[in-house]
């Protein structure tokens, strides 16, 4: 499935989770290659007990095909998956793509974002990735995992949504379910304060804390 770019839109970075998926896939493929090696190596020598001559052929080929398909499903559907994954930042959306034969596409206009979070694990510490988290408002957020260098995209996703219009910033809001400027009261029901943007004041429940 391939991303069309709206007009005026590009393409500032694409990258892929890191390969930390991938790990025990790799033990187990380890796992089936040795014991797959031992068993062919066994049922092919010469000296192979009498009962079993017979079915020698028989069973190398067995060990063989089991042991294909053992690695086709623990290793190879995994490395397939994690290659078909991207990570897509534009100027307006992070597009992220994933599966193979079934492929999705998810996007977030980067305009409907409020803040943008890293957090890491131990585990994801020595990769140098982390989880990153795009907050909509409203009590709604979206994560990624294992993004790569997780600081430095995080920082390209900040500059991308600086970037952006404040029209861009109000359209994107309202589009996701959030008042935009010509939907804000002359007062807030509740406060009964000035809703103006340039009077800086918050919106019920604070939602629209730091947005103008």
């Amino acid at each position: 499935m391939k991303v069309k770019l709206a007009p005026g839109e590009q393409v500032l970075t694409r990258t892929r989770a890191t390969p930390r998926s991938l790990i025990w896939p790799s033990i187990g493929a380890l796992a089936v290659l040795t014991a797959g090696g031992y068993a062919l190596g066994w049922l092919s020598r010469a000296a192979v007990p009498p009962e079993l001559q017979q079915w020698q052929p028989l069973l190398v080929t067995v060990a063989a095909v089991g042991g294909a398909l053992l690695l086709l499903r623990m290793f190879f559907r995994p490395l397939l998956r994690w290659l078909a994954g991207r990570y897509i930042l534009t100027n307006q959306r992070l597009i992220h793509r994933r599966g193979m034969t079934r492929r999705s596409l998810y996007e977030v206009p980067l305009a409907a974002v409020h803040q943008v979070g890293v957090t890491q694990s131990l585990v994801q510490r020595p990769f140098g990735s982390g989880t990153l988290t795009l907050d909509l408002g409203f009590g709604r957020s979206v994560s990624y995992r294992d993004v790569p260098c997780a600081a430095v995209f995080r920082d390209h996703v900040a500059e991308a949504i600086g970037a952006l219009p404040q029209s861009a910033l109000f359209n994107g809001r309202a589009m996701m379910g959030q008042p935009g400027p010509d939907q804000w009261p002359d007062q807030w029901p509740d406060q009964g304060q000035p809703a103006h943007p340039e009077a800086r004041q918050d919106g019920p429940g604070g939602a629209w804390r730091g947005a103008v």
